[in-house]
């Protein structure tokens, strides 16, 4: 009679542990594009730049805007309860099932129209009822999700992490542009309540979709050894003292907060200087060209030089496309300028984005899957604390004015300095996140820009040595 561990039985153990096959990982990966495509499109109707306008549009200040962000990226603490489950039911059928639940919660902004226009309720009700429905839906989705980067690390092979998650995202953001661009088109200036009502329906098709395309993906069942029944808080202490693991999470932790704290505000901002929600939304799709035109590249330089050069870079570039939002005004230049720092910091966030992904991918062994859920843990506090810290300075401050001469600052000019500085930290902590085969920043600069420098001959002349950093 077959011995069962863990719900596996002893016959076949062999099996669920083997290898996966070229095929199913190809297949598995092409469906994890798929789920990932309708997941932004899905997703995007209900959260970041069209949640801000739908909340703008219903009276929100900056303060509750900061509370709309906490309510979306705080409930994905709760990925720590699943853990356990991906163990031992397995990763997909966790995704499946909560990630289908999570698509029915985008019913109650089908019936914002019907509680404002049938019902009457006031604005500030049907902000509550946003702020909740974002709540379950974040939560529901959070269950889910634990199971997504493991399957990932299952069916990725680790030579190519870096080339697959640049495909990968430049799938999604690729439908995100595009979508996006036709959905600032659609809403122009001051949309009527029934655009808002065929961008919810289309939110709900894609949400189901996205947890459909998780059915056929494969996976490589754990070791019945390494089903653990350690708590959460025994989880977290294991991982936090792998050194490695600690680091990467101090760091993601203080980028992460420092990356989101100003997202709802540079659209208010545009909204109180007499931007339309089209313009708005048009700007923000850069955040996805930036990517689409990078994701490929930083992929290939990641795999090739490994990730300490692309944290340098990304840093400054972040630095520098956060501080010029002090110039940002309501002009033909002040819009050029609104797009260009949207696809400037879409362009070195999504670097970090692959550098973060590659080290976590290599630091974590494949027994120990739901580090990541530890991790990304971590990182989804610091985004939902970040706007909420960002909307108190700002409403606090909100009286602030100064003028001396040419230098005119209101509380979001300080704001946005400030911002700026916090990038300063995890410029410094990058130092510790190294692997293998890591070659200097100095070196990759002096490589990227040998075309250049073969062009313009001797006006250039860079001096390599394995010890040169930025």
């Amino acid at each position: 009679m077959p011995v069962e561990a863990n719900g596996i039985k002893g016959e076949n153990i062999s099996q669920a542990l083997a290898e996966l096959s070229d095929e199913s990982r190809k297949r598995s990966m092409n469906c994890a594009i798929v789920s990932s495509v309708s997941a932004v499109i899905g997703a995007g109707c209900l959260v970041g730049s069209m949640l801000n306008l739908l909340a703008i549009k219903l009276g929100a200040n900056e303060l509750f805007l900061g509370i709309l962000s906490f309510a979306t990226l705080a409930p994905f603490v709760s990925s720590l309860f699943t853990m356990s489950a991906i163990e031992r039911l397995g990763k997909r059928k966790v995704l499946f099932g909560w990630l289908l639940g999570s698509a029915f919660f985008a019913i109650p902004f089908l019936l914002l129209p019907l509680f404002l226009n049938f019902f009457h309720w006031s604005t500030q009700v049907c902000l509550w009822v946003v702020l909740a429905a974002t709540f379950l839906r974040s939560s529901t989705t959070a269950l889910g999700i634990t199971g997504w980067f493991p399957i990932l690390q299952d069916i990725v092979p680790k030579e190519i992490t870096g080339r697959f998650f640049g495909r990968l995202r430049t799938w999604w953001q690729s439908a995100s542009f595009l979508f996006f661009m036709v959905v600032a088109f659609f809403l122009s200036d001051n949309p009527a309540w029934w655009k808002f009502e065929v961008l919810f329906v289309i939110a709900f098709v894609c949400l189901v979709i996205r947890a459909l395309a998780i059915l056929p993906m494969a996976e490589r069942r754990p070791h019945p050894n390494h089903i653990s029944n350690h708590t959460i808080v025994q989880r977290f202490i294991e991982m936090w003292q792998i050194k490695p693991l600690r680091l990467a999470t101090t760091y993601i932790f203080v980028y992460s907060f420092a990356f989101n704290a100003s997202m709802p505000f540079k659209i208010m901002m545009m909204k109180d200087l007499g931007y339309s929600d089209g313009i708005v939304l048009a700007a923000t799709s850069m955040m996805s060209l930036g990517a689409i035109i990078s994701l490929k590249y930083w992929g290939k330089l990641a795999d090739t030089f490994g990730n300490r050069a692309i944290f340098s870079l990304s840093h400054v570039g972040i630095i520098i496309s956060t501080i010029l939002w002090v110039i940002v005004e309501k002009s033909f230049f002040g819009t050029v300028m609104v797009f260009a720092l949207f696809f400037a910091c879409s362009l070195f966030h999504s670097g970090n984005g692959i550098a973060q992904t590659r080290y976590i991918f290599h630091a974590i062994p494949k027994n120990k899957q739901n580090h990541i859920n530890i991790i990304n843990s971590f990182l989804n506090i610091a985004a939902a604390i970040g706007p909420v810290v960002g909307g108190l300075f700002l409403w606090g401050l909100k009286d602030f004015h100064f003028e001396s001469g040419a230098i005119k600052l209101d509380n979001y000019y300080l704001f946005f300095i400030c911002n700026s500085a916090l990038f300063i930290v995890p410029h410094l902590l990058r130092k510790k996140l190294r692997l293998k085969k890591e070659v200097s920043t100095k070196q990759v600069v002096t490589i990227m820009t040998q075309p250049i420098r073969n062009a313009i001959g001797p006006f250039i002349n860079l001096k390599v040595n394995n010890k040169g950093r930025l």
